[in-house]
This record gives C-alpha cells, sequence and structure tokens, in this order.
C-alpha cells in the first residue's frame, strides 16, 4: 500500500447501517492501520443495547440512537488519537 494512502472509513459501519435501516454514509479519511483500530474501537465500545430506567432493563437501541452511538465512538476515538500523538515515545 502506498505511504499517505487513505481509505475511507464509514462512520456507521455498514453492518450497522443494514441491520438499523439506516442509510446514513458519512465516511471520514483514515490511514488503513487507523481504519483497523478504529474497527477494533468500535467493536469494543458500540452497543446494540442500552439500558432504560422507565422500564427497569435492557432494550435495544433505536436507529436514532445507534447513530449517535458511532458517531460518540468515532469522536472518543479521534480524542484517544490526538492524545496519544502528543506523548513522547
Amino acid at each position: 500500500m502506498e505511504a499517505g494512502m487513505m481509505v475511507k472509513y464509514r462512520i456507521v459501519p455498514a453492518d450497522i447501517a443494514a441491520l438499523y435501516g439506516v442509510s446514513d454514509t458519512r465516511t471520514v479519511p483514515l490511514c488503513p492501520s487507523c481504519a483497523d483500530e478504529a474497527h477494533e474501537w468500535y467493536h469494543k465500545r458500540v452497543s446494540t443495547l442500552t439500558y432504560d430506567n422507565g422500564i427497569k432493563r435492557f432494550r435495544a437501541r433505536s436507529p436514532t440512537e445507534m447513530v449517535r452511538e458511532c458517531e460518540c465512538a468515532l469522536s472518543s476515538f479521534a480524542h484517544y488519537q490526538r492524545e496519544r500523538r502528543k506523548k513522547p515515545h
């Protein structure tokens, strides 16, 4: 792969978009290794369930909640990457 090559990374991964019927196709450019790391980040942090205090149990997230969950995961990943770059090696 060429140095400096970027890939389009979907903010809402295709599997989640298909499962929830979400047509959100926004992308961000990431290097291939960052895209792999972001995928692992999502896998560990994005949940299809949420605890609902009103009914006192877990329930499936709505499509809107899933988009927000994915946006938050990407935002926290970007923050993590920025902080990691600041630290001396």
